[in-house]
């Protein structure tokens, strides 16, 4: 068996636990090059305690771990084997990872899309590799997403896909120290200790602003969440990096922030209009935010989009069923979700070094909802996209 992992003794995890992590390892990465025959067997106790510089009682105690686990079994007097028929249902499985509430969220993809659609790319990449996946925690919801993880031996799935990761950090570490392998299919691009796929947020707000500004905007208002959360602080450094660049400076009251639902959005909107009542555009951190701005924009007497601009974020169901129809920042929700895949199998065939991260850029999906700035010629014309999506 090729071991290419190393221990770290100067590390405060115990020697032996390394050690079942990286024969863990070994064995899951291997799991799938030796089909047919007998099953192979690992190195003896004595090449193992050569090969990490360790006493073969340190060996003995990862060994028994991973007998315990039934990655192993032994043979008297033959030696120590790979339980590759235990191994065989573990293999093509994925376990995905949610919160209480994204697990119920399932069956409302209207209001939780991006959970929905990471879900459903998750599942097409599973199917391109011939495995499948399983939800964690949605037949146990008694004791939760948690216990769940806590129970999950090595050797029982390839490997654990986070949808969500606020909340389950301990999780991840501790699942990794086992030799479980982890990807976080909406990371942050900070989150560099991660293998996780991600979308520059500051980058997708930037993109907004951009388009604006080339329409001729200068007083952009910007709907956001609390900044003490990192998806929000994103926006609002793209929103602020973009009006610097131009020349523009920031004004604290176009800036608002708000809750996430459509009547939150519309009570920020109306404080904006009462508060600078010359915005000429508004950039949300939501779609549903953006749809309460809407709201508010119309109830005041103005008009979409000779008068206000209006762009969200995340392109939802939601913003195509509007009138007129919102243009917004389309989040890649179902190519994260594949890529997580995607980033899961080549962390257990070795091809990449963890941890690691992949962008999956956003994308401007121009609608209805944003036009020249009033007194600047006519509306821009609009560069149609495909509105299906995957």
């Amino acid at each position: 068996m090729d071991i290419r992992c190393e221990i770290d003794k100067s590390s405060q995890i115990p020697i032996y636990r390394q050690i079942a992590a990286c024969l863990r390892q070994s064995i899951l990465a291997q799991a799938g090059t030796s089909e047919g025959g007998s099953d192979p067997a690992i190195p003896t106790e004595r090449e193992l305690s050569l090969r990490f510089g360790v006493q073969r009682g340190t060996v003995r105690r990862a060994l028994d771990e991973l007998l315990d686990e039934r990655l192993l079994y032994r043979i008297r007097g033959a030696g120590t084997f790979v339980n590759r028929a235990g191994l065989t249902a573990g293999r093509t499985r994925i376990e995905i990872v949610a919160t209480s509430g994204e697990l119920e969220s399932v069956t409302n993809p209207f209001s939780w899309f991006l959970f929905y659609d990471m879900l459903r790319g998750a599942t097409a990449g599973a199917d391109k590799l011939g495995c499948h996946c399983h939800l964690l925690g949605a037949a146990e919801r008694t004791a939760g997403a948690a216990d769940a993880l806590e129970a999950l031996q090595p050797g029982a799935c390839m490997g654990v896909i986070f949808i969500v990761y606020r909340g389950h950090e301990r999780a991840v570490e501790r699942l990794q120290s086992r030799g479980i392998a982890c990807v976080v299919a909406d990371g942050m691009k900070k989150d560099i200790h991660l293998n996780r796929i991600f979308t520059d947020r500051e980058k997708g707000t930037a993109l907004a602003m951009e388009h604006l500004l080339r329409l001729g905007h200068r007083r952009i208002a910007l709907l956001n969440g609390p900044l003490t959360e990192s998806y929000f602080q994103d926006r609002y450094n793209g929103y602020e990096r973009t009006l610097r660049l131009n020349g523009i400076p920031p004004i604290p009251e176009r800036v608002l922030e708000c809750g996430g639902h459509v009547a939150d959005g519309a009570a920020a909107m109306g404080r904006a209009l009462v508060q600078c009542p010359d915005v000429t555009a508004v950039v949300a951190a939501t779609d549903l935010r953006a749809i309460g701005a809407m709201q508010a924009i119309r109830a005041a007497g103005r008009r979409i989009p000779q008068d206000i601009s209006v762009i969200g974020y995340h392109d939802s169901k939601a913003a195509m069923e509007q009138a007129p129809q919102l243009t917004t920042v389309r989040l890649p929700a179902y190519e994260m979700g594949r890529q997580a895949v995607q980033l899961l199998r080549a962390l257990l065939s070795r091809d990449i070094v963890a941890p690691t991260g992949r962008e999956v850029p956003a994308e401007l999906v121009l609608r209805e909802t944003t036009g020249r700035v009033p007194g600047h010629g006519a509306r821009a014309p609009r560069r149609p996209r495909k509105a299906s999506r995957p």
